[in-house]
Order: structure tokens, then C-alpha cells, then sequence
């Protein structure tokens, strides 16, 4: 008995996004009930949330559970839900907002930022890709920048290590 479970579990491969012709799945995770899912978008605009699992060729997938360390820790920001959007302007004034909410940058740095965060979405399609760097003295907003643009970005990584008496908070 105990064998069949085994091989059942060896079965499900755990992963944190899966492509196919005509749709793309994201892992999401909801804060609140601590549950980890699916997200699934496809060509014609489809959209479904909260999939406990897929099959895609006879193959099980499922994303990372709750307790898995990069969730837990919130080493890695997964999104909570897919909502469509009417065209890229939509989106594009919708993280300018975000951005302008919560930071207070020139407009030009603004402007980039945004197209920056959209950029994390689609960075497979590039072979070059940059990458955002906060220079600046001690409470110049380098790690606010950070942590609200990143939070926008695809899978945002942050890490915190120990300077003195306090954290300093990074992201990619």
C-alpha cells in the first residue's frame, strides 16, 4: 500500500509556471488561507484561478505548496489571482499608478519603471535584458523603490541579510 502512494507522489512534478501551445499557468498564493494554486490564461483570453493542479501530456503538476520555504519566507512574490485588461495602455497607467502611489521619483524614471515592470513578464523573449539599480546615501528611498517596483515584477526575489542593527531588503 504505502509503495502505491509513493509512486503516486513521484507522479506530480511541483512546479511554479508551465507554458503550453495556447496556455500559460502561474503558480499564485493566497495570503490569506495560506493555499497555493494555479493560474491559467490562453490565447483567446480565457482566464481561470485556483486550480488545484493540471495535467498537461498525462503528466501531473502542481505548484509549490504553502510550507515550501520560498513561499513561506516570502523569498519569492507569487501572484493572488489573473484579472484580464482591455489593452497594454491599460495595464501600463494601472502599474504608473501603483508606482506613483507609493514612490515618489521624476516622471521620466517613472515612465521607465513602468515599462520595466511589464518587461519582468516577457523577459524569455529577449536575448540582452537590464535590470533596475538604486544608487543613493543612507534614507534616499533606495529599498522603497525596491520593494514597490518589485513587488509589481514577475516572481520578484527578495533576500535580507544583517547590517548593524537593521536589515536592508533586496530584489531583482
Amino acid at each position: 500500500m504505502q509503495n502505491n502512494i509513493k509512486e503516486k507522489k513521484d507522479d506530480i512534478t511541483y512546479k511554479t509556471s508551465l507554458f503550453t501551445k495556447n496556455e500559460i499557468y502561474e503558480m499564485g498564493y493566497d495570503t490569506e488561507t495560506n493555499k497555493t494554486y494555479y493560474l491559467m490564461g490562453d490565447r483567446d483570453g480565457k482566464i481561470e484561478n485556483f486550480l488545484d493542479e493540471v495535467e498537461i501530456d498525462g503528466r501531473k503538476y502542481k505548484p509549490l505548496p504553502a510550507r515550501h520555504l520560498l513561499v513561506e519566507k516570502k523569498v519569492i512574490l507569487f501572484p493572488s489571482i489573473a484579472t484580464p485588461y482591455e489593452d497594454e495602455n491599460q495595464i501600463l497607467k494601472e502599474i504608473q499608478n501603483f508606482i506613483h502611489k507609493y514612490l515618489d521619483i521624476s516622471d521620466v524614471f517613472e515612465q521607465i519603471s513602468t515599462y520595466y515592470v511589464l518587461f519582468t513578464w516577457m523577459y524569455d523573449r529577449f536575448n540582452e535584458v537590464p535590470y533596475l539599480r538604486a544608487i543613493g546615501d543612507f534614507g534616499s528611498g533606495k529599498s522603497r523603490m525596491l520593494q514597490t517596483i518589485g513587488m509589481l515584477c514577475y516572481k520578484p526575489v527578495f533576500t535580507e541579510y544583517w547590517v548593524s542593527k537593521g536589515y536592508i531588503c533586496f530584489t531583482f
